[in-house]
């Protein structure tokens, strides 16, 4: 165990490693369950005369209890000693991976990307989150293709229905000043589904699709090419393709009222 905590801390590792799967204190805490138990047997046996060992008179050998911890030690020794290599023999494979799959099993809690809020994607880069493993450029843009091509029209395989329309890139999306702060990508659902009420608040479902149980009146988070919304004016449009952020330029002109240059959109009138 202090050889694992050192290792973390000399590699900058978090101390959650040493839980992860339960691997590592499962091969602890049985080893140490079986060695008591079998102590603790010896014990009980060593009270009868049959079973007690009494060394010859002036014999250096060691009696009494500290001979029964150690036979009851060496019965069961081997035992554990190759049950918990054959354990660690089998995770070996794991660490043997390259790329994505390799980054995921050694060590396995550090993850590519993560889902938090209404279908937001954020990427685990390093230096803007913590433990992030990710750097800009060629291993990030794979992140990026590997999720959009697999959650593309992902299917539901109760009805037989594509879940996911596609997935954006938040340069496809947004701009300005804050764009930074906006998820690295955006997953864009098909008419009847949406992210789960647990996902929202970095929680998880019980399942990947999962049926929604609670009143659903509307929904932000729909790609709009499956529900175009639909802007109603009583006056000219200048353009038959409205956007949602053309709107407060449109208020704006309509009161007369300067634009802010970081708004972004335009006026319809």
């Amino acid at each position: 165990m202090f050889l694992a905590v050192l290792i973390t801390v000399l590699r900058g590792e978090s101390a959650n490693l040493l839980s992860v799967g339960a691997i590592d204190l499962g091969i602890i805490v049985d080893a140490t369950v079986i060695m008591v138990e079998n102590i603790y047997r010896h014990l009980g046996l060593a009270r009868a005369a049959a079973h007690r060992y009494v060394p010859p008179a002036g014999s250096k050998e060691l009696s009494g209890l500290s001979l029964t911890v150690l036979r009851a030690a060496g019965e069961v020794d081997k035992a554990i000693f190759f049950s918990a290599l054959i354990i660690i023999a089998a995770f070996i494979p794991l660490f043997t991976l390259g790329g994505i799959e390799g980054r995921i099993f050694g060590p396995m809690s550090k993850t590519y990307a993560y889902a938090v809020g209404l279908g937001g994607i954020y990427l685990n880069f390093k230096g803007r989150e913590g433990g992030g493993i990710l750097e800009e450029g060629s291993e990030a843009e794979r992140v990026r293709n590997a999720i959009q091509t697999g959650l593309a029209d992902f299917p539901d395989a109760h009805t037989q229905r594509p879940a996911i329309r596609s997935v954006s890139r938040r340069e496809e999306l947004y701009s300005g000043a804050f764009v930074e702060n906006s998820p690295d990508l955006l997953v864009n659902f098909h008419r009847g589904f949406r992210v789960s009420w647990e996902s929202a608040v970095g929680g998880f479902a019980h399942s990947v699709l999962e049926d929604n149980m609670r009143r659903w009146s509307g929904d932000h988070i729909v790609d709009p090419e499956s529900v175009p919304g639909i802007l109603f004016m009583n006056r000219a449009a200048l353009h038959n393709h409205a956007r949602i952020i053309d709107l407060a330029p449109t208020i704006l002109n309509y009161l007369g009222v300067a634009r802010p240059g970081t708004m972004e959109g335009a006026s319809l009138l």
